[in-house]
């Protein structure tokens, strides 16, 4: 639902969900994610970076992680960085 309002550029609408959404499931990676996403979409870029110091996404269950690969249990920003 999340990604919907997203792709329809209805962001104020996407950013309550998702704040609603990680409310109810604080630790969700996912919806940490897709908070981050909603803020930066709406403008909120200080927010968004401190959403995404804090966020931890764990790799894929399966995928082949080399050195050139995000170091797991790292801040999603740092993987980019």
């Amino acid at each position: 639902m999340i990604d919907f309002h997203l792709s329809k550029d209805m962001v104020s609408d996407a950013l309550e969900i998702s704040k609603k959404s990680l409310e109810l499931f604080s630790n969700n990676d996912v919806l940490q994610y897709n908070y981050a996403k909603c803020l930066l979409a709406n403008g909120f870029y200080s927010e968004c970076l401190n959403e995404l110091e804090n966020t931890v996404i764990l790799p894929n269950e399966g995928e082949h992680v080399t050195e050139e690969s995000p170091t797991v249990r790292q801040p999603l920003w740092k993987a980019f960085g």
